[in-house]
């Protein structure tokens, strides 16, 4: 099963080379850039904690990327140890310029795609207006991760769904604090 999802991710990652050019270059290292450190989302947390009908949003936003942290960066990224697809697909790398740094991270899952997923779930549930730009731009971040060549699409899938999973627990502990008060 592993041996066909591999070579699913190389198969996309070919097509994803092949819609290069120097705009779309230029245009998704900029979103790549957005989700670098979750900084996007962390400056949304903080503009919602100046509303105060947001504030609870805005501090849900910033214990989830806590947890984010923890569980990904430090936890199942060095668990798994996945290597990046640019060491297995050497050829990939230097077939176009220069689009990001070289992370030096493991590769599954994707941190960028799992704190934009969780961020994007946890504000569009609260705040109606925000739900699809904050969508939106999870969903682009999630795509440049694999157009820049630094993760493989099942990286990508698998930070998703956690980051899915890893709001609704979290929002649920926050609503659960809340009948409790």
């Amino acid at each position: 099963m592993f041996e066909m999802i591999t070579k699913a991710d190389f198969a996309v990652l070919k097509f994803a080379e092949s819609l290069h050019n120097p705009l779309l270059d230029t245009i998704m290292s900029a979103i790549t850039f957005l989700g670098d450190g979750a900084y996007l989302w962390i400056g949304i947390a903080i503009i919602l904690l100046f509303i105060p009908k947001q504030r609870k949003t805005g501090v849900t936003v910033l214990v989830g990327l806590i947890v984010f942290h923890v569980v990904c960066n430090t936890g199942l990224k060095n668990i798994i140890a996945r290597p990046r697809p640019f060491t297995l697909m050497p050829e990939l790398w230097n077939s176009i310029p220069a689009m990001v740094d070289v992370p030096k991270s493991f590769s599954m899952p994707s941190g960028h795609t799992m704190s934009s997923v969780l961020s994007a779930f946890l504000i569009g549930k609260n705040v109606d207006r925000l739900r699809i730009p904050t969508y939106v731009m999870a969903a682009l971040i999630a795509f440049s991760r694999i157009y820049v060549l630094v993760h493989y699409p099942s990286d990508v899938i698998v930070g998703a769904v956690l980051g899915v999973i890893l709001g609704i627990i979290i929002d649920k502990l926050f609503k659960l604090k809340k009948q409790t008060v």
